[in-house]
């Protein structure tokens, strides 16, 4: 489980340092007018937030029924 903190929290730090780039040292690399390592830092972001919370919606809903099903016992 550890393992998995690690990578949410490297996944979602390297999205801000990426959005700090950009915006410390103006648009680095622009796709027709895109800053890219803004974009690939927002996707970041989302992905490691989203992940994390799917993660622990995961496990308080498996906790959730096995309480319902220990309450019908």
């Amino acid at each position: 489980m550890s393992n998995l903190f690690v990578a949410w929290g490297t996944t979602y730090l390297l999205g801000i340092v990426f959005l700090a780039m950009d915006v410390v040292f103006l648009p680095l690399f622009e796709f027709r007018g895109i800053p890219a390592l803004s974009v690939v830092g927002g996707a970041l972001i989302l992905l490691g937030s989203s992940s994390i919370l799917n993660w622990i919606f995961k496990i308080a809903w498996a906790e959730r029924s096995d309480r319902n099903v220990a309450q019908d016992n």
